[in-house]
């Protein structure tokens, strides 16, 4: 007797567009698309933006550095410097000092850059050494915009003379972004300020 023929199982319609897998079950529907918004692009370049900003602020300082000879000694230089509240008097950078320069104080200062207006800040004295140092730590407005770190120290030298070493450190996103110019005009404050210094203490008896 004939054995009856292979007869496959017709394919409908919805078989024949999606097809079958090998053991007869229907493939899994396709996993969905995954789309990045404009709105997470947008979020994404936002957060890069201000990491990169971050970044260069905190790594972002400039120095500023300046020495003169005087001849006098240290004790002389520090009777002139000390007084903080006489710096009006000879002064063409720092035009007031309202404060005393007392580790742990605030004190008014007030600068006038050539060329640009004058400043107002309150920084804190870190220290004051009698005959080598005076270092103040101030800000402009808010912390992390516009800090510095300001140093006068006396280096005694022979023959009764003494260098004087004026250098202040700023940090912040000013530095970072800012202007050059602002920095060559405080360079040049600090060296009006030196010269200064120099000719009133030269002068004293």
């Amino acid at each position: 007797m004939a054995l009856p023929r292979y007869q496959p199982k017709p394919r409908t319609l919805v078989r024949r567009i999606i097809g079958e897998d090998k053991g007869g079950r229907l493939p899994p529907p396709p996993a969905p698309r995954r789309r990045i918004s404009v709105g997470a692009i947008g979020f994404l370049v936002i957060v890069g933006a201000l990491a990169f900003v971050v970044m260069q602020t905190r790594l972002a300082y400039r120095v500023i550095e300046t020495t003169i000879d005087i001849e006098a000694s240290a004790s002389k230089v520090w009777s002139v410097l000390a007084r903080g509240e006489t710096w009006k008097e000879w002064n063409p950078f720092i035009s007031a000092v309202r404060g005393d320069f007392v580790a742990g104080n605030s004190v008014g200062i007030t600068v006038v850059p050539p060329g640009h207006d004058a400043i107002t800040f309150e920084p804190v004295v870190l220290v004051v050494a009698p005959e080598r140092e005076i270092r103040w730590r101030g800000k402009f407005l808010i912390p992390g915009l516009f800090d510095g770190e300001h140093v006068l120290i006396l280096e005694a030298l022979e023959n009764g003379r003494t260098r004087l070493h004026h250098a202040e450190k700023f940090t912040g996103m000013f530095v970072a972004f800012g202007p050059s110019s602002v920095f060559d005009a405080t360079k040049a404050g600090f060296e009006a300020m030196n010269e200064a210094l120099k000719a009133r203490v030269e002068a004293l008896p």
